[in-house]
């Protein structure tokens, strides 16, 4: 346990901001021997289009705990009773799901930049976000989700940003009377070194610790010259414990099979479900064992996913695997589309947002992600759509004939050129998110699409250069085109057309992978045919579960993944999906090969 004893060694009595980045400097290495892991298949684009960042780096072979077995830990699932189901779930007949991560099994798990930000906000009591993570250097891409501990290590430059916001922020807060009167209501420096330390490890400073810091803040006059002894005692535990690996990371410091803490789990359950350190109720939770058992779990679970920040949280799992951050570069030609104005792309980022926040806050999953009429509109995208709205805010409408965020203006627009509809990213992104398909970069270089010409319709255009008898034979023309016509019915804004350059729209065709087949004459009816297959519904449970316990899945968790959708993961709502991960051993047991 040499990284534990690590990470809970500290630097001299005289501790400054830049003795304690030293400290916890190392404790970075052992879960993060390399650079940084590279990306695994769930990697998007090989990070070419991440929002966390642009860094590309190899991973170390001789890195400690590695474990790419996986299956220690996660091989059961728990039932809605909380009682553990059968090992060994096979597949569902139809489904060939790939379960190929290199996940680390860090008992050190770095705080996102997300989580940083609402943690500080709330251990120190702040009226709004400081707005000082958008400072930070970015992570590097790994995995899916931003939350995946591969991209969560500590750099030179991030331990420098730490140091440099944690003393302007214990500055800030001590220096303003009334800040540290929201923070305190005690005078006392063991008091406030034991209430503070308790809200910023979620777990009570043991004895040692305790000492330590209470020398610390007896420290102040040397170190801060500040005339109230009391603030500057305060700034120095404040600028010292946000810089502590205690802060920074999330732990899992017990032994491998055995339950994690009652705070680990507190910290791991807030930290997931709502971004942020545990509240007063978690903390008394886990200090009286209210979380040692299922029912327990269950209840606090029930009670974060019912507050407001949970939805804000948990809307990442969609905004990070449509990547809607790209939104905001879409572009249109000003003579195809004369009303088309940049502007109106926010207002398609706030509508899929509002669409998100519904499916979780009204109990509702992947069948209504891909069939709900419910949608959103604002005056400048309701015209769009053929419908009224008022109000600058997105307003609820029905749109029967736009069911589900593959039908809408965002995902259309996002996957349109300038002045056509893009059948082959759109058939991209649904076989890779709606169907975990993985599809293979193309070789060598890409010729592009030839120009739009009298008499050919788009798809046309773009089967003669991808579709049978080319060189796409094998994978445009059997998956992604097909997929991707199905879209024809909409045009590179994401309108409704009947006409292509003066042709009847056909967006029919057929789709075959592995053992699942069907036809369809439109996306409506691609849509409702794909959401029946256990195809897309062991593929959403996938990467719900991989959000969830965030990290890389192997096959080691395949089978409770598989038993998820034989316990309806089609029917099941994001909530329902969501709790039984967080009743699962996987969240709570010490699992993986990492010592």
């Amino acid at each position: 346990m040499q990284v534990d004893r690590l990470a809970t060694q500290w630097c001299p009595l005289a501790l400054t901001a830049l003795c304690v980045s030293a400290c916890y400097e190392g404790v970075t290495s052992a879960p993060f021997a390399g650079d940084h892991a590279e990306g695994s298949e769930d990697d998007d684009n090989g990070g070419e289009d991440d929002e966390e960042g642009d860094e590309s780096g190899d991973d170390d072979p001789d890195q400690e705990g590695s474990g790419d077995d996986g299956s220690e830990g996660t091989s059961e699932a728990i039932d809605d009773s909380g009682e553990e189901t059968s090992d060994g779930v096979e597949p569902p007949p139809g489904t060939t799901i790939l379960f190929r991560g290199e996940p680390v099994y860090s008992r050190f798990v770095r705080l996102t930049h997300e989580q940083w930000e609402r943690a500080v906000r709330d251990l120190l009591r702040l009226p709004d976000l400081p707005g000082l993570a958008e400072t930070f250097v970015p992570d590097p891409p790994a995995g899916k989700f931003s939350n995946n501990e591969r991209r969560l290590r500590v750099t030179e430059e991030l331990t420098t940003d730490y140091t440099r916001v944690a003393e302007q922020l214990a500055v800030e807060v001590t220096s303003d009377p009334a800040a540290l009167g929201r923070l305190t209501s005690t005078t006392d420096g063991p008091t406030f070194v034991r209430e503070f330390g308790l809200r910023a490890f979620r777990r009570p400073l043991d004895s040692d610790e305790q000492q330590r810091y209470e020398a610390i803040f007896d420290a102040a006059d040397m170190l801060t010259g500040n005339e109230d002894a009391f603030a500057g005692g305060a700034r120095l535990v404040i600028e010292t414990m946000l810089q502590s690996p205690h802060f920074v990371y999330r732990t899992e410091l017990g032994e491998e099979g055995a339950r994690l803490s009652g705070y680990e789990i507190a910290a791991k359950m807030s930290l997931f479900l709502r971004n942020t350190i545990p509240d007063d109720e978690a903390l008394s939770l886990a200090e009286s064992g209210g979380l040692d058992t299922s029912d327990g779990l269950r209840s606090e679970a029930e009670r974060l996913m019912s507050m407001p920040d949970s939805v804000q949280s948990v809307r990442e799992f969609h905004t990070q695997l449509f990547r809607t951050f790209r939104y905001q570069d879409i572009e249109k030609d000003a003579y195809a589309f004369p009303d088309y104005d940049q502007a109106i792309n926010a207002d398609l980022l706030a509508a899929d947002l509002r669409f998100f926040d519904h499916i979780y806050e009204n109990d509702l999953g992947m069948r209504d992600l891909l069939l709900s009429p419910v949608g959103f509109v604002t005056p400048a995208t309701a015209a769009l759509y053929g419908v009224e709205a008022s109000g600058a805010e997105p307003t609820q409408v029905e749109l029967p004939n736009r069911p589900g965020y593959f039908t809408r203006l965002g995902f259309l627009a996002l996957n349109g050129t300038l002045r056509d509809p893009d059948p082959i990213h759109r058939g991209v992104e649904v076989l890779k998110e709606v169907m975990c398909i993985e599809i293979p970069p193309p070789s060598g270089e890409i010729p592009p699409l030839p120009p739009q010409e009298a008499g050919v319709t788009n798809r046309q255009r773009v089967n003669a250069h991808t579709g049978p008898g080319t060189c796409g034979t094998s994978c445009h023309a059997t998956m992604i085109n097909p997929i991707g016509f199905a879209f024809e019915h909409y045009d590179a804004l994401g309108v409704e057309r009947e006409v292509d350059n003066g042709f009847t729209v056909d967006a029919s065709g057929s789709f075959s992978f592995s053992t699942v087949s069907f036809e369809f004459d439109n996306a409506i009816e691609m849509l409702n045919v794909m959401a029946d297959t256990a195809q897309a519904q062991a593929c959403y449970v996938k990467q719900i579960v991989e959000f969830v316990l965030a990290r890389d899945l192997t096959e080691g968790d395949a089978s409770a993944v598989y038993a998820m959708v034989e316990d309806g993961g089609g029917e099941a709502s994001m909530k329902n999906l969501i709790m039984s991960v967080i009743l699962s051993p996987s969240f709570v047991v010490r699992e993986g090969a990492q010592p």
